[in-house]
């Protein structure tokens, strides 16, 4: 969701609330402590770190896994480049909120503008993360369960959880959305839906692999990684970071990006 009043902000601009990010609480808090819990080595990189990395193939010399954990709608065109080149090389990719990737913005000195939806300059973000922004609530219709779709494809997913194939995840997962489209790459998996959320509109949980070795998951709701208190979640969490990176602490190390966008 955007107002589409600003295009320019001011990046010297102090954070309200004593210098807390926006929803840090609703999206961040609860999985930076299930990082916490279960003794997962990572890096935490900004946007600014992930603008400095010069190539996709500098990132998969780094990390075995990436993680998107929480709304990056705004980024640059160079940060869409370095992370496709680095899931082409079979780096792993793991995006634990709705509406990533969304939309462009170019940074010059402190100030950050808007250009364009990804999608409208020729790169829907589906081809990179299975499934793309669809909508937001539009503050009337409530949070809904998940249901299981495709267990049975990614069994590891699921491990530990006594959830299968017609289960429900129960949970609040926000108030964003994201779909699958014609650009999701072949072999997406759509393995849990939130059918109708919204009025003829589904959230995706998605999952697919390339030839390179890459595995890439989307959770398909903005807040899958701020309910990381959710039993549920927390065990597919744990399931998702031991499958993708080996092992919650092996080397090299995963590394999480904190989302900037606010909707």
């Amino acid at each position: 969701m955007a107002c589409g009043c600003v295009h320019t902000v001011d990046l010297t601009r102090p954070y309200l609330d004593g210098g807390v990010p926006y929803n840090f609480g609703q999206y961040d808090r609860n999985f930076f402590r299930w990082l916490a819990r279960n003794k997962a080595r990572v890096d935490v990189l900004a946007d600014d770190d992930l603008n400095r990395i010069t190539t996709g193939a500098e990132l998969r010399h780094l990390y075995r896994m990436v993680v998107f954990e929480s709304h990056g709608e705004y980024v640059t065109s160079h940060m869409f480049d370095i992370t496709q080149q680095y899931r082409n090389l079979g780096g792993h990719l793991a995006f634990l909120s709705a509406n990533d990737f969304f939309r462009e913005v170019v940074l010059s000195g402190h100030s950050m503008t808007l250009i364009a939806r990804f999608r409208d300059l020729g790169r829907p973000e589906s081809g990179l993360m299975g499934a793309q922004y669809v909508d937001w609530y539009h503050n009337r219709y409530p949070s809904r369960a998940y249901r299981v779709l495709r267990g049975d494809r990614v069994p590891w997913l699921f491990a530990g959880t006594g959830l299968k194939d017609g289960s429900l995840i129960p949970g609040y997962f926000g108030i964003e959305i994201d779909g699958t489209t014609a650009t999701s790459p072949p072999g997406t998996t759509v393995v849990a839906t939130i059918a109708d959320i919204f009025p003829g509109e589904t959230a995706d949980m998605t999952y697919y692999t390339t030839a390179a070795g890459a595995e890439v998951f989307d959770a398909g709701t903005i807040n899958f990684g701020g309910a990381a208190d959710n039993a549920y979640v927390a065990r597919m969490l744990r399931n998702l970071w031991t499958h993708m990176s080996g092992a919650m602490s092996s080397s090299p190390k995963p590394t999480s990006r904190r989302g900037g966008g606010s909707g």
